[in-house]
């Protein structure tokens, strides 16, 4: 018997099977794509269900890291002014680093591994430039300030990044 008679002769006697195999085929085709559908809907939301919070916390976070550093040279030049001015300077600085620590809790939990890190890099700086100030010391308070601006650019890089706002 050649090939085309033995397909012939599965295929008609065999036709409903045939049938049936292709549904489950079919079947297993249209599972397999839904499942793909879902998976790819599931990471999209998953992706934007806390990018608004994000984008405002790290704005925030950023405008703050700023008026700390403002308000820490406030504090310095105060130190040598009247004692309502230090009391009103150190009060505000005092609120401001309140308000920085918060966020800072805040973004650690909605952040990525590489913000988290910028921020506690962006955070470690800024105590030691405080630290340096306190001091008076010109040379190390140079470069800790070198060094907290740059913490501070590493972070918002690392800010937009994880935003998708970097090609």
């Amino acid at each position: 018997m050649e090939v085309s008679g033995m397909l012939a002769a599965i295929t008609a006697n065999n036709g409903p099977v045939w049938g049936i195999i292709g549904t489950l085929l079919g079947s297993l085709m249209a599972n397999s794509n839904s499942r793909k559908m879902a998976y790819d809907k599931q990471r999209h939301e998953d992706w934007t269900r806390f990018h608004d919070k994000k984008v405002t916390l790290y704005g925030e976070f950023c405008a703050l890291a700023v008026d700390l550093t403002q308000v820490l040279y406030a504090v310095c030049r105060t130190r040598k002014s009247t004692q309502d001015d230090l009391i009103k300077a150190l009060t505000r600085q005092n609120d401001i680093c309140k308000n920085f620590t918060t966020l800072v809790s805040s973004i650690t939990l909605l952040g990525g591994k590489k913000v988290n890190t910028g921020v506690g890099d962006v955070y470690k700086a800024y105590n030691e430039l405080s630290d340096a100030m306190e001091n008076g010391n010109l040379n190390l308070q140079d470069a800790k300030e070198k060094d907290f601006h740059k913490a501070l650019a590493d972070a918002r890089e690392a800010m937009r990044e994880e935003l998708g706002l970097m090609p």
